[in-house]
């Protein structure tokens, strides 16, 4: 079997892969250095219709104020903030205590704190601008079957689902961003270190009876922590008696507001919050959340999965590089997870731009400044994610008290507000850079 030569190779056509291979791309189109890129991703990559609508069970990600910088550098904002809600005010409360926080992103200078986008929109615009570009290629249908490490880099050996090696490929650089679905780190003999908080997220859409007005509500309990993140208006197939319509979609269906729920609970009640009907969880979920939302009139496919704080105990060896979940998986209820993945991506496409020669490209001088660059990001990120969960899972009295006081002096102190904001919305450390 031929071996073929490639600088880099990223393993995972998902969201970070992307939008990794789309940095790449542009960098090599600013400069002369010409790296021969590719992402292999083991599903067929087609672009959707840019017109297609989200189901109103569409999963979601929590977009912050630095990743949309990023995606406007990128090119590929402009097809994304249309089917994305802002997040212009974030309320923050304990359940049962008298303390709690409103932030305004306009007090504190800022359009909003963030976005939420469709999983799907992201992709589509993903996909669309990279089809588009001619710098990176695309080995889709084919999954990373063994990696070896070998002088200069690592021997990739591709087989399709049958597991029949049909490719071979050598690397300088392997960028492994599939979440952790091959297993590759560890395979590799990578260990992770696992934080497990017993507890699992239960995620959902919710349908309200008005409108969300843009609002994040960050609800502590004593049972977890849940967020309720704005959507943007959900619009039904037309059929309807109460359909709408405007200048630029004619007759449309109804038009529904959403609110994308994560509920963190205690592993032993998740199935409980699954088998239920949609009446009684909505029941259920007004009584812990409370009313500052409207009432809770629709509930979509619900889904759960158990919480860890797990970090890769080397994210980077000579010719290879973890990111997004294969080096982090964070709390979802922060919503920071996707957001440090992104800027580890985009430092370490400035890290190989900066490069001379390709053969600095997977060396462990180019690599070191690459983690030494997001070192202090990612430990900021990660320790704000988990410490704020173990601050608000405490039930000890005096620390209760201590939360509400802390809740009020962040409306009250303006250095507080913005050093919390900051945490919140990823825009601290590296990230400022993307402001």
């Amino acid at each position: 079997m031929i071996t073929e030569p490639y600088d880099i190779v990223i393993v995972g056509g998902g969201l970070v892969g992307l939008s990794l291979a789309l940095a790449l791309g542009q960098s090599q189109s600013k400069t002369s250095q010409r790296l021969k890129v590719a992402v292999i991703e083991p599903y067929p990559m087609m672009s959707a219709d840019q017109s297609a609508n989200p189901s109103f069970d569409a999963r979601s990600t929590a977009l912050s104020y630095s990743t949309e910088r990023i995606y406007r550098r990128l090119g590929i904002w402009d097809g994304v903030v249309s089917s994305a809600a802002a997040i212009r005010r974030i309320h923050v409360s304990d359940k049962g205590q008298w303390g709690a926080t409103r932030l305004v992103a306009s007090e504190q200078g800022m359009d909003c704190y963030g976005y939420v986008v469709p999983n799907e929109v992201l992709g589509r615009n993903l996909y669309r601008a990279f089809h588009q570009q001619r710098q990176v290629e695309l080995v889709a249908s084919l999954k990373v079957s063994s990696m070896v490490a070998q002088s200069g880099g690592y021997l990739l050996t591709l087989g399709d689902s049958s597991d029949i090696p049909s490719r071979q490929l050598s690397a300088r650089l392997v960028v492994v961003t599939d979440g952790g679905r091959s297993n590759l780190a560890e395979q590799l003999g990578i260990s992770y270190k696992v934080s497990d908080y017993h507890q699992h997220a239960v995620i959902a859409n919710i349908g309200l009876s008005r409108s969300h007005e843009e609002i994040a509500y960050e609800r502590f309990t004593g049972e977890g922590a849940m967020a309720l993140l704005p959507l943007a208006d959900y619009i039904s197939p037309p059929g309807g008696e109460n359909d709408v319509s405007d200048s630029t979609m004619g007759l449309a269906g109804k038009r529904e507001f959403r609110s994308a729920l994560v509920w963190t609970v205690p592993s032993r009640q998740a199935p409980g919050l699954l088998e239920i009907s949609d009446a009684d969880f909505l029941a259920r979920l007004q009584k812990v959340f409370g009313h500052r939302a409207g009432r809770f009139i629709r509930v979509g496919e619900r889904h759960t999965y158990p919480l860890q704080l797990k970090t890769a105990s080397e994210q980077f060896r000579q010719g290879l590089v973890l990111l997004g979940n294969s080096a982090h998986t964070l709390h979802p209820v922060a919503g920071q997870g996707y957001n440090l993945a992104l800027r580890d991506a985009m430092t370490l496409a400035e890290c190989i731009r900066q490069t001379t020669t390709v053969e600095q490209v997977g060396s462990l001088e180019v690599l070191n400044h690459y983690f030494e660059m997001q070192r202090a990001d990612q430990a900021r990120t990660i320790m704000g994610s988990d410490g704020l969960l173990k601050l608000f899972g405490s039930k000890a009295s005096w620390i209760r008290q201590a939360r509400s006081l802390g809740l009020v002096s962040l409306n009250l102190l303006g250095l507080a507000k913005e050093q919390f904001t900051e945490v919140a919305m990823g825009v601290s450390g590296v990230a400022r850079e993307w402001r």
